[in-house]
């Protein structure tokens, strides 16, 4: 008995080529969006631009509300008017408000819900950076995220589509035909 293979056809291989040079052209552009968020959100410890901090009391009010997750980017030079996030001497707290004055080399802050100036004034090299996301409530999606559970499920769900990515399926014609010792 002796079977037909069936030679595929250039349509036929075309059609099997296609889910190929898609799945290469969605995979640069997962690497290509990965990267951007790399780039932009890397953390300043990890050589970024980037840090993030969550807002703790009221001074802030109604700009940025407590519990609020803050990205921060650095810059140039800041200006009254810009709201910063400082580093206080001797405290080791982290502040953000508004620069009300320029006083010197250093900044004169104040709370946006508060009537009065800080009395520490942070120069330049205080500034971590300037709010650039505000996310509301951002903290408590952050714990909830880093909690084992979350994780868990994050890492099993990002192992499935590794695995399942690199499952290559077959296309009909690509089947090879047994051999004429297999038979």
């Amino acid at each position: 008995m002796t079977q037909q293979l069936e030679v595929p056809t250039a349509p036929d291989t075309e059609r099997a080529a296609q889910p190929r040079r898609f799945r290469r052209g969605l995979t640069l552009l997962v690497l290509a969006a990965l990267g951007a968020g790399i780039w932009f959100l890397a953390p300043s410890n990890l050589g970024g631009s980037t840090t993030y901090f969550v807002t703790v009391g009221t001074s802030m009010l109604p700009t940025h509300d407590p519990g609020s997750l803050i990205v921060t980017r650095t810059q140039d030079e800041y200006v009254v008017g810009d709201v910063i996030v400082f580093h206080r001497d001797g405290l080791g707290d982290v502040v953000m408000h508004r620069i009300v004055a320029v006083e010197g080399n250093r900044f004169v802050t104040r709370g946006d819900n508060n009537a009065f100036d800080d009395t520490y004034r942070p120069a330049q090299s205080d500034v971590v950076g300037t709010p650039w996301i505000s996310v509301p409530k951002g903290a408590q999606a952050m714990s909830r995220l880093s909690s084992p559970l979350s994780m868990a499920v994050v890492f099993t769900v990002l192992a499935m589509f590794t695995v399942l990515a690199g499952v290559q399926r077959r296309h009909p014609a690509q089947v090879q035909a047994p051999r004429h010792e297999d038979i």
